[in-house]
C-alpha cells in the first residue's frame, strides 16, 4: 500500500532544504530556461535549478518554487519569501524526476516534495 500525506497518496517524496514556509498543491511546470518562461500560468509551481532576478514576473503567476540548486539566501528563495508563497531549493535531480503538469505538494516548512500519483486521483 503506498504512503499517505494529509489524504493524498504519493508517487514520491523529495527532500530539499525549507527556503519560504507554506504548504500548497499545484502543477510544476518545469523551467530549463527562459524561453520556458512562457509556460507558466498563474497557480503553476516553477521547478528550475535556480531562480535568476529576471523570472520575477512569473513568481507573480506561482503557487510555489522548487530548485534543484541553491539555497536559502538565493534570489529565489528571497523573492518566495518576500511573495508569501512556499520554496524548497536544493532538492537533488528534480529537473530529471518531475515533469510538466505532474501535481505536486510543496510543504516549505518543512523542505518536503511530494509527487502525487494520477492514476490513484482517477480511482477516487
Amino acid at each position: 500500500m503506498r504512503k499517505q500525506y494529509k489524504g493524498e497518496m504519493m508517487e514520491r517524496q523529495y527532500k530539499g532544504e525549507s527556503a519560504s514556509p507554506g504548504i500548497v498543491k499545484g502543477r510544476v511546470k518545469v523551467i530549463y530556461n527562459s524561453n520556458d518562461l512562457r509556460k507558466i500560468k498563474p497557480g503553476d509551481i516553477i521547478v528550475a535549478y535556480y531562480v535568476p532576478p529576471s523570472y520575477f514576473p512569473v513568481l507573480l503567476k506561482a503557487k510555489g518554487v522548487i530548485t534543484e540548486q541553491s539555497g536559502i539566501l538565493a534570489h529565489g528563495a528571497i523573492l518566495a519569501r518576500e511573495l508569501g508563497i512556499p520554496a524548497v531549493t536544493g532538492v537533488k535531480n528534480v529537473m530529471r524526476e518531475l515533469k510538466d503538469d505532474i501535481e505536486v505538494i510543496i510543504n516549505g516548512n518543512e523542505g518536503i516534495v511530494i509527487s502525487i500519483s494520477e492514476r490513484d486521483h482517477l480511482e477516487d
